[in-house]
């Protein structure tokens, strides 16, 4: 059992603690651990994702510290109400994905991950956007967005498999034209992945972005080309390890924003495991840096 300790920066601090309801069987749990570590802490577990959004909104003039007790999803919804200018944000990874939490060193099982959260500091950290909408981890479409909706057209163990849902995905998978503009860097042509990634982790730990820091200032843009479906699946073990940058098919350049232009109309986007619908031919993908604190 590891040794908790009060966050020295949020002891006296009021905390509301989002919890997201895959893990309410939990909840009795919560309320024991998080305590020893933020005193002030209230866990809500909101009913739905509107109910979540006048929670978070209400929180703005009375909570300092906003901690998400979920996944990449969860925190992602919450990112779009906290009050960047007063609040900070923090995460207690329960999710089915964890790739930020991952990313930012939270150790496996529930007790070392609360008392992490006893040594950790408020940090100025970056964060994307697409448009007016924020993401903390990874943003973009194609075979990312291929993947997770055959994630929600599948049932039990298969639904957490990413890597299987990936080749299922990639089966039935076309192409779109579309030009990518970023910088002095300009491309047409048809992309298998077009992603700005915040982090290094995507899809339950593949290194994507192998250079991605979240406090750089920087999108990390990553584009895959199209090619042959087997060239593709033999890319996949060196993507898991971030060993696929340098190969003919990735295009890996880290800028301050990128520009997607599609022939036809993108529908879905994802952004940090969760689709959005989009139904529009343009993409703009940008990062604000520093723009949020956070417990890391």
């Amino acid at each position: 059992m590891p040794q908790f300790q009060p966050n020295s920066e949020f002891r006296s601090a009021k905390c509301i603690a989002i919890l997201s309801r895959t893990q309410l069987m939990l909840l009795d749990r919560f309320k024991e651990l998080l305590p020893q570590v933020l005193p002030g802490v209230q866990i809500i577990c909101p009913e739905d994702l509107n109910d979540m959004q006048r929670i978070v909104t209400r929180s703005q003039e009375t909570h300092e510290l906003v901690l998400v007790i979920g996944g990449d999803g969860t925190l992602n919804r919450v990112l779009q109400h906290i009050d960047l200018g007063k609040q900070v944000l923090a995460i207690l990874p329960s999710g089915t994905g964890n790739d930020f939490a991952t990313f930012l060193g939270f150790p496996a099982g529930l007790e070392h991950r609360v008392a992490r959260l006893g040594e950790l500091t408020a940090q100025a950290t970056d964060y994307g956007t697409i448009g007016d909408f924020r993401y903390i981890n990874s943003a973009g479409f194609g075979i990312d967005t291929e993947t997770l909706q055959e994630r929600e057209r599948r049932r039990g163990m298969l639904r957490s498999n990413y890597n299987l849902l990936f080749l299922l995905a990639l089966s039935r998978m076309q192409c779109s034209r579309v030009t990518v503009t970023a910088g002095d860097f300009e491309e047409t042509g048809r992309f298998y992945w077009i992603l700005g990634m915040n982090s290094a982790l995507i899809g339950g730990g593949t290194r994507i972005a192998p250079d991605a820091r979240i406090d750089d200032g920087l999108i990390d843009m990553l584009l895959i080309r199209e090619t042959s479906k087997f060239d593709m699946v033999k890319l996949m073990p060196a993507a898991i390890k971030g060993q696929h940058i340098g190969r003919q098919m990735v295009e890996y350049r880290q800028v301050e924003s990128f520009r997607v232009e599609s022939d036809e109309v993108i529908p879905i986007l994802a952004a940090d495991g969760e689709c959005y619908d989009w139904n529009s031919r343009i993409v703009e993908i940008s990062c604000v840096p520093a723009g949020l604190r956070m417990l890391r």
